[in-house]
């Protein structure tokens, strides 16, 4: 039996923030209606310069954080011979999922929440539930946690609808 590869699901690819996801940052941190249903402190609009300032928060409070990605066009990968144009052979980033890092005199709950942002064009397609249920796969295989939360306001319907 083939091992399933633990940075995917079935139609999505989980990897690493990069600095060059600054622009993907800042791309949904922008949309003002996604930004006001997924931050829990006063939402006020947002610099660049602090949107790129996520990329160091994931680092510094996440035990996870990925960028969710969307395989290359399949017409990028089917073409024999073709030579590589990594522009066209990169997966779409889409959005991100994290979970949060374990306080250090809470450690022994093994707790962690899930948050999850997507961008607008990929909302309502099923990709936000899939990078839900392939983060807590992988809090509990691999994050050894007990416990995963996720929190949504109640007039994010995309949430719980």
């Amino acid at each position: 039996m083939a091992r399933q590869n633990p940075w995917r699901s079935q139609r999505l690819i989980y990897r690493a923030i990069e600095p060059e996801d600054d622009a993907l940052l800042v791309s949904i941190q922008e949309d003002a209606e996604s930004w006001l249903n997924a931050v829990p402190f006063l939402a006020t609009p947002r610099s660049k310069a602090q949107a790129m300032e996520a990329r160091t928060d994931y680092f510094e409070k996440c035990m996870l954080a990925v960028v969710v990605c969307l395989p290359a066009p399949a017409s990028a990968q089917q073409i024999p011979n073709a030579p590589v144009d990594d522009k066209i052979n990169k997966p779409i980033p889409i959005g991100v999922v994290g979970l949060s890092s374990l306080e250090p005199r809470r450690q022994q709950q093994r707790h962690s929440d899930l948050g999850i942002q997507l961008l607008r064009a990929y909302q309502g397609k099923g990709y936000g539930s899939e990078a839900i249920r392939w983060t807590l796969r992988w809090g509990f295989k691999y994050g050894n946690l007990h416990r995963i939360g996720i929190e949504a306001f109640e007039w994010n319907e995309g949430a719980y609808g």
